[in-house]
């Protein structure tokens, strides 16, 4: 599975259930409307494959999670670390999990402001929905 991405100061790992701390407020911190208290939020983590960026420090910089069958459910980049691959290195690991899991297509309901990141990444909309709504792609065979 990969784990690090050209140009990328981070690495990923597998979600530790210890993480929840951590990543809530992560999360937190780029929602809207939260919704969700941390307990659920570790709750619904453990029902995801999830897998966490870190700096070679161990500070957690994101985390992205999917479920059966290939829905990706959060991707998660720290405000400080946009644009510097690791929101990328996360969807790497994504498509090889969604592709061990047996998926053929890999699905996203992202925000619209991540349409394009999305888009760049060969993702486009499901016909007839809004693509803010839902977008998928093909799942890249295993390497």
């Amino acid at each position: 599975m990969p784990t690090e991405h050209p140009a990328c100061p981070a690495t990923s790992r597998d979600y530790r259930p210890t993480d929840g701390a951590t990543l809530y407020p992560l999360w937190l911190a780029r929602q809207d409307t939260p919704g969700m208290d941390e307990g659920s939020f570790c709750a619904a983590l453990a029902k995801a494959w999830v897998r966490v960026a870190c700096l070679a420090d161990g500070q957690v910089v994101g985390f992205a999670a999917i479920e059966m069958p290939g829905q990706i459910t959060q991707l998660i980049t720290a405000k400080d670390f946009e644009r510097q691959g690791i929101a990328s290195l996360l969807l790497e690991d994504l498509d090889f999990l969604a592709g061990a899991m047996g998926a053929r297509h890999i699905s996203v309901n992202p925000l619209p402001a991540a349409e394009g990141f999305f888009m760049r990444r060969g993702f486009v909309a499901k016909p007839g929905t809004n693509p803010s709504l839902r977008m998928e792609k093909a799942v890249p065979p295993l390497r």
